[in-house]
């Protein structure tokens, strides 16, 4: 039987496999891969008519690690949400082609048809759902930016009382921290000491030179900067919201939809969901077990 590595192939480390182009599996794992190939036959199986297919994937540049253009080629597109899907594709049997467009073009192309599936860092809302079909993948959440080694053990925001925090004006994150501070008054503690920027580049400016403890922004961002500044800088605690990321589809087109669903189910079962999301740096705060989003 010919194989693929299935989403945790993307991860060097990691030596799970699945159904697919070509490859072999190391022994050692051969518990592992023949159940995972044995879930993408099944898979193949029930979703006969998405074999051989080729779909249109749109996505919007943004910051974080969900999906990375290639400044050069911008149809080349890197980051979590791509791992997965390409991953996805090939345990089906299809392929996908990305198409740079803006954010708010998204949801109207799949309506009008000109894209089959939106892979861009989109919340899953019920607003959304009544336009668009999604399968969920991960917990939206903020996180910390924080020195490296997170020598003062800011270890979630409870620990962020009297301390030095970075912000960023207009952000959702000042929220969450003036309702942290308010606890910490509430324990006779001083909320965290807020100095405040007009840009996240400013932000972490000031915990890279030490004059902010911490810096509160979106975890795919944070996890992107702790990349960026290896030696300087970590992503510490995420806070979990009540968003999901997910792919988008049209509604309509239930087969892809069932077939993206039981693809990222098999992956979250077999480990290797949660092993991609840890590549790009997300928390384990996020990890979600795969859900469809109707209207």
């Amino acid at each position: 039987m010919r194989t693929a590595l299935f989403l945790a192939s993307l991860l060097s480390s990691l030596t799970l496999t699945a159904c697919g182009d070509d490859g072999s599996s190391p022994a050692a794992d051969a518990t592992t891969g023949a159940a995972t190939r044995a879930g993408c036959d099944a898979l193949r199986a029930k979703h006969t008519g998405l074999q051989g297919k080729k779909y249109m994937v749109g996505s919007s540049p943004g910051p974080g690690n969900y999906n990375n253009p290639n400044p050069e080629n911008p149809t080349d597109v890197t980051g979590l949400e791509p791992d997965i899907l390409h991953a996805a594709a090939d345990c089906l049997g299809f392929d996908v082609t990305y198409q740079p467009q803006s954010f708010d073009g998204l949801i109207p192309s799949i309506k009008s048809g000109r894209i089959a599936i939106i892979s861009s860092g989109m919340y899953a809302t019920a607003e959304r759902a009544k336009q668009v079909a999604f399968v969920t993948h991960l917990t939206a959440a903020t996180a910390a930016v924080l020195q490296a080694g997170n020598s003062k053990s800011i270890n979630s925001l409870a620990d962020t009382c009297e301390t030095k925090v970075a912000a960023v004006t207009g952000t959702v994150e000042n929220e969450i921290q003036a309702k942290q501070n308010t606890a910490c008054e509430a324990e006779g503690k001083k909320g965290a000491e807020a100095a405040i920027y007009a840009t996240n580049d400013q932000a972490v400016n000031a915990v890279r030179q030490g004059r902010s403890d911490y810096f509160l922004t979106d975890a795919g961002v944070a996890a992107q900067v702790a990349q960026k500044f290896d030696k300087e800088l970590d992503a510490g605690f995420a806070v979990p919201s009540d968003f999901a990321f997910g792919f988008g589809v049209d509604p309509k087109n239930t087969e892809l939809l069932e077939g993206l669903y039981d693809a990222l189910t098999l992956a979250h079962d077999d480990g290797s969901l949660v092993a991609v999301q840890q590549k790009w740096g997300f928390a384990a705060e996020q990890k979600l077990q795969p859900a469809k989003v109707t209207g």
